[in-house]
């Protein structure tokens, strides 16, 4: 299992259940989160896996994750019926990767602190 360290306060993040952070949501009771307890910042992990999705985010930065997903998504769900989902969400990230000035490797939504997700927002409003 792989070790978490939390950006904020650099101690090592708890892996944790759905259902320690989100009581109310039963949906997600089963899913893997790794949690900064004293920070409030979590991320959730790849599906039956400990591999976490992105950083620990606190409140205000999983906000803006949130909309730059539902943009970016908005953007590469409406070309997807002519060129295929896989391949309109690749050159989607590519063309946010070059508008954002950083490797496509890099251009995981998962892995954006707060500014350059409002950079990415402002991309994607102007588009």
């Amino acid at each position: 299992m792989r070790l978490v360290t939390c950006q904020y306060c650099g101690k090592m993040a708890e892996l944790v259940t759905g259902e320690v952070i989100f009581p109310h949501l039963g949906a997600l009771h089963k899913k893997k989160f790794w949690r900064c307890e004293p920070c409030k910042a979590h991320v959730g992990c790849h599906p039956k896996k400990t591999r976490p999705m992105g950083t620990l985010a606190k409140v205000e930065l999983r906000s803006l994750r949130a909309k730059v997903h539902d943009f970016f998504d908005q953007k590469w769900k409406r070309k997807r019926r002519s060129r295929g989902s896989r391949k309109a969400r690749s050159e989607a990230y590519s063309w946010l990767a070059d508008q954002l000035n950083i490797s496509p490797a890099q251009c995981h939504v998962g892995l954006f602190d707060e500014d350059l997700c409002r950079k990415a927002l402002e991309v994607l409003n102007e588009n």
